[in-house]
């Protein structure tokens, strides 16, 4: 549940990510491609550090540590209008998801004895994409229909955060990306407070 919380935010934040790049700067396809760029350097960067360092002792820890760090980029990426704050902010984001993602399989594997675990495995992102699916298909919806035409005309979204995101293009979707990152963020703080996921890799494996 901790894990698909955590896909649900990031499927809405990657669902508006490039369409609110494109609106915030009068569609220059050139500053989608230098943020997607940093993203891969990030990528790259994360998978090189984990592979000298090994992560975290603790498996639950990386995932959740990535989680936040992640989620807290993501929000830092979501206030910014420019390049400047894009690009490093783009930059650390993606540096977390080697880390999560290691850790997150390796609680899967520590969780599932071997001979489920491909059953286990594939049920998992079967589910995942039953769930994404219908989530990018609502944060397209959320964004076109309610946050940007709100962030737009006078009323009470505008007053609040109109001095944060502006009111023009892209700041519907942007209120909606910070709001997914947040919840990112959140879902890591949460995780901690799991006593379960602390007991994953103790617990002896129970073949049925």
């Amino acid at each position: 549940m901790i894990i698909m919380m955590f896909e649900i935010a990031h499927s809405i934040s990657n669902t508006v990510y490039g369409p609110m790049v494109l609106a915030r700067t009068n569609d220059n396809s050139q500053a989608l491609g230098a943020a997607a760029t940093f993203a891969g350097f990030g990528g790259v960067t994360g998978a090189i550090v984990l592979s000298f360092w090994g992560g975290f002792r603790r498996n639950e820890r990386g995932m959740l540590v990535g989680f936040i760090g992640a989620g807290l980029a993501k929000t830092i990426f979501g206030l910014g209008r420019s390049l400047s704050v894009w690009l490093p902010a783009q930059f650390c984001s993606s540096l977390n998801f080697p880390l999560m993602g290691s850790s997150k399989t390796a609680l899967w594997m520590a969780a599932t004895p071997a001979k489920f675990q491909g059953r286990v495995f594939a049920a998992h992102w079967l589910i995942y994409d039953l769930v994404s699916m219908p989530v990018r298909l609502a944060a397209g919806v959320m964004s076109d229909r309610f946050f940007e035409p709100a962030m737009r005309s006078p009323g009470l979204l505008q007053s609040l955060f109109a001095p944060i995101f502006g009111s023009g293009p892209g700041a519907g979707m942007a209120l909606l990306y910070v709001c997914s990152a947040i919840a990112m963020l959140m879902v890591g703080v949460f995780g901690f407070s799991m006593p379960q996921l602390r007991l994953i890799e103790k617990t002896e494996k129970v073949e049925p």
